[in-house]
């Protein structure tokens, strides 16, 4: 069995030949952001981090259907709760298409955040009262 050197150079374990040795990395850009970039990169990184940990601290499937028990002793609200959230998802199947083809995106977000985080307020509101 005879074997060329670029194999035995490139050859990790047990004798296996390196799937991409020659794999550069992408240049890095050198155009410099501007100050009011990095701040929205920053604040929307914030938003974003923020908004799923308070999303994992409610429980789509546990503490707030437990919540809406408390409140009530219908089955059918309990259920309802839990059902309105994996529903929650159905609009953007219809509007998806629709917003990918306007030309402008950013009002569609800028729109739509404040009901998305309403829930939140909701929920605050009702443990208040």
């Amino acid at each position: 069995m005879t074997t060329s050197t670029d194999e035995t150079e490139s050859s990790g374990a047990a004798g296996q030949v390196a799937a991409a040795p020659d794999l550069a990395l992408p240049a890095r850009s050198t155009v410099a952001l501007e100050p009011a970039q990095r701040r929205n990169i920053v604040l929307l990184g914030l938003d974003m981090a923020i908004f799923m940990m308070a999303l994992g601290a409610i429980g789509q499937l546990t503490i707030i259907p437990l919540f809406v028990s408390r409140l009530t002793d219908s089955s059918l609200a309990v259920g309802a709760v839990t059902a309105a959230f994996q529903l929650g998802w159905l609009p953007q199947v219809f509007v998806a298409g629709y917003v990918e083809r306007s030309q402008r995106k950013w009002p569609w977000v800028v729109w739509l955040t404040p009901f998305e985080r309403m829930s939140a307020v909701v929920l605050a509101v009702a443990l208040a009262v």
